[in-house]
C-alpha cells in the first residue's frame, strides 16, 4: 500500500473515531452547547415535546456554567459516545440532578410558558412537576405564564401572584409612552401606527385602548407575529444581509464583535456560487446593522469588545421556524448555517489570496480586517458541519493551493501560534477528508515533514 493510501486510512479512521473532538476541549462550553442542541431525526416523539426538550436543554447549559464543577456533569455523557450519541431527554434530567447537588441552592425561572406550543403543554407540566418534586437541596421556582387552565390545573398548590395592568396610574403611564412616542419617534409614523403595540412590549393588553377596533384586529397577539412585523419593516434588498447577520449571531463558534460582523457582510452575495468581498462596504455597516435588527438583539460591550446577541430566546425559536423560513426564503438551521459561514470565511480569505499582503501590513491585519483571524482560525470547523461539503470544495481547495495557503499563512501569523506547514498537514489536523484526498489527487508531497 502507497504511503499516501495510509496517510488517507488513517486521518478516515482517527476522524470516524472523534468527528467531535474528545476530553482536552478548548472551548468545553461551546463544543458541548453543539452537542446537545444539535438536531436529532425527526420522530414523533422527539416532535411531541420540543419545547420541554429545549427548556431542559438550556437549563442544563446555563447551571452547568455556574456549576463549581463547570461542565462535567455534561462532559461525562459526551465521553461515554465520544460526543457521537445525542444525551436524551432522561440523560438531560440525570445531569440536570447532578447539577442541582453541585450548586446547592438553585433558582431556575421557566418564562412565558404559554408562548411554547400548545402540544408541548403537558409535557411542560411533567417537566415543572420534576423540579418542584426536588427535595435533596435548595430548589427555587418561578413560572411565569398567561392563564391557561393546563398550567392552572398541574401546577396545583403553587402560590400564584396574578398581574394587573388595569390600575389608573400604569394605563396613565401607557398613554403617555404611547403619544409621546408617536410624537417624538421619527420610525413611527402615523400612518403606521400599528407599530406602537410593537414598541410597548409587555403591557400590550392595557394599551390597546389607544387603538381603533379595526386597527385592533390587524395586530398580532403571538410573539413569532411580532418578530414578523419586524422583519416586514427591512427593505427587500437588505434582507440577504439581515439572514447573514443572523446566522453568524447564530453559530459563530465564539461570539463575534460587532466590528467582525460588518466586515462579515461587506459582501456582493448575488452569486451563490461564489461570495466576492468588497471592503469599502465595509463602511458604515455597523451603523445599518443596528437599523435592520435593533428590536431583536442587545448590544453588549466586555473590554472595549462590542459585541451583539439576540434579544430572547424566542428570537431563535423564531428565526429557526417554518414561518421565518417561508417569509425569508432562507432556511437557517444548523448545517445550511454553516455552509453559509464557511463559505463566506473561505471567500474572505481568498481575496487575501488573490492580493496577498506585505509582511508588515499583516501586522495590522486585526484592525484593518476585523474577520481575519476568525475566518483563517475557524473556516474549516464550520466546512465540516456543512449539509453539503461538495459545495465548497472546488473554493476550499482554490484556497488551498500553496501559494494562497503562504498568503493565508502570513495573514494569519499574528493570530495562531502553530500554523501547519503545508496544506495537506492543516487537512490531516483538521479531519478534512476530502481535502487530503483533493491534494492527494493533485500531487501533493505527502512525505513533507511537519516539524
Amino acid at each position: 500500500m502507497s504511503k499516501a493510501a495510509l496517510l488517507l486510512n488513517d486521518v478516515e479512521a482517527t476522524y470516524t473515531a472523534y468527528a467531535v473532538p474528545p476530553t482536552t476541549m478548548p472551548n468545553p462550553k461551546q463544543l458541548l452547547s453543539k452537542w446537545i442542541h444539535r438536531k436529532r431525526p425527526s420522530t414523533s416523539l422527539a416532535n411531541s415535546n420540543k419545547d420541554a426538550q429545549i427548556a431542559l436543554r438550556r437549563i442544563t447549559l446555563q447551571l452547568s456554567a455556574q456549576s463549581p464543577f463547570p461542565y462535567r456533569a455534561l462532559n461525562k455523557y459526551y465521553m461515554l459516545s465520544s460526543g457521537q450519541t445525542l444525551p436524551s431527554y432522561e440523560d438531560l434530567h440525570c445531569v440536570l440532578q447532578q447539577l442541582l447537588r453541585e450548586l446547592g441552592r438553585t433558582y431556575i425561572v421557566l418564562d412565558a410558558l404559554d408562548e411554547c406550543n400548545d402540544n408541548d403543554f403537558e409535557q411542560l407540566v411533567r417537566l415543572g412537576s420534576t423540579l418542584r418534586a426536588w427535595t435533596e437541596t435548595p430548589l427555587h421556582l418561578l413560572f411565569t405564564s398567561q392563564p391557561r387552565r393546563i398550567f392552572t390545573e398541574g401546577f396545583r398548590g403553587v402560590t400564584r401572584i396574578a398581574l394587573e395592568f388595569n390600575t389608573t396610574s400604569t394605563q396613565g403611564d401607557i398613554k403617555l409612552f404611547v403619544a409621546s412616542e408617536i410624537q417624538t419617534n421619527p420610525k413611527l409614523k402615523f400612518g403606521a401606527a400599528e407599530r406602537t403595540k410593537l414598541q410597548i412590549g409587555l403591557p400590550v393588553k392595557a394599551a390597546e385602548y389607544q387603538l381603533d377596533d379595526k386597527l385592533r384586529q390587524r395586530l398580532p397577539d403571538a410573539l413569532f407575529g411580532i418578530y414578523g412585523r419586524f422583519f416586514d419593516a427591512i427593505p427587500a434588498e437588505d434582507s440577504v444581509y439581515v439572514v447573514a447577520v443572523l446566522r453568524w449571531i447564530l453559530l459563530s463558534s465564539e461570539q463575534i464583535s460587532l466590528q467582525e460582523l460588518a466586515d462579515a457582510v461587506a459582501f456582493d452575495f448575488s452569486d451563490p456560487a461564489e461570495y466576492v468581498y468588497k471592503p469599502k462596504r465595509r463602511q458604515g455597516n455597523t451603523g445599518v446593522i443596528f437599523d435592520w435588527l435593533e428590536r431583536l438583539v442587545v448590544h453588549s460591550s466586555v473590554d472595549g469588545r462590542s459585541s451583539l446577541g439576540l434579544a430572547h430566546a424566542s428570537v431563535q425559536d423564531y428565526v429557526l421556524s417554518k414561518q421565518f423560513g417561508l417569509k425569508s426564503g432562507c432556511d437557517l438551521s444548523e448545517a445550511f448555517s454553516h455552509t453559509f459561514i464557511s463559505q463566506n470565511c473561505i471567500s474572505y480569505l481568498l481575496y487575501f489570496g488573490d492580493h496577498p499582503l506585505e509582511k508588515e501590513e499583516a501586522k495590522e491585519t486585526l484592525s484593518t480586517y476585523p474577520l481575519a483571524g476568525y475566518a483563517a482560525e475557524f473556516w474549516c470547523d464550520h466546512l465540516l458541519l456543512s449539509h453539503d461539503r461538495s459545495i465548497l470544495f472546488p473554493a476550499a481547495i482554490r484556497l488551498l493551493e500553496d501559494q494562497r495557503y503562504r498568503s493565508l499563512a502570513r495573514l494569519v501569523e499574528r493570530f495562531l501560534w502553530n500554523m501547519s506547514p503545508s496544506p495537506l498537514h492543516f487537512c490531516c489536523q483538521e479531519g478534512y477528508i476530502e481535502g487530503v484526498k483533493g491534494l492527494i489527487a493533485d500531487n501533493s508531497d505527502v512525505n513533507l515533514r511537519s516539524g
